[in-house]
């Protein structure tokens, strides 16, 4: 209603879209200036929710090969933990494990709903409260768990 009322103006959907379907269908029906949806915490319970984006939503031939296996997913991670969160760095030298548990966060839900998610996400506490692995920095913890 308020891309109508307001056509001079560009908006965003954020809230209660849980799929790439429902982003589809909204886009396939919105007026030109709903120019976004965004996916919060279905995206962060589920981040394998996005592994067809690129493809279905903004016609690329394929998707990247980052999101071809979730063992490719949290490789990939792992090389960008390794970029933002050097071994020495912040997380990796922080008293306690929260900076390493928040850099790792946003896989916790790679294997929401099938078998091993548990033992990633125990596997992340653990090694997140072991200084030796935590001194190596976030990527020397999901390493050791994958």
């Amino acid at each position: 209603r308020l891309c109508r009322e307001f056509p001079d103006l560009e908006f965003s959907l954020n809230g209660g879209v849980n799929s790439l379907q429902e982003v589809r269908a909204i886009m396939d029906g919105a007026p030109p200036n709903l120019v976004g949806v965004m996916i919060g915490r279905a995206a962060m319970n589920n981040p394998c929710i996005l592994a067809d984006v690129d493809r279905s939503l903004y016609g690329r031939p394929c998707n990247p090969s980052t999101a071809r296996t979730r063992h490719a997913l949290l490789t990939s991670y792992c090389e960008y933990l390794d970029r933002e969160h050097p071994p020495g760095g912040s997380a990796a030298t922080s008293s306690g494990s929260g900076a390493t548990q928040g850099a790792l966060k946003p896989i916790l839900g790679v294997f929401n709903g099938l078998r091993g998610n548990k033992i990633l996400r125990q596997g992340i506490d653990r090694l997140s409260h072991d200084k030796g692995v935590r001194a190596g920095g976030p990527s020397e913890v999901l390493r050791q768990v994958i």
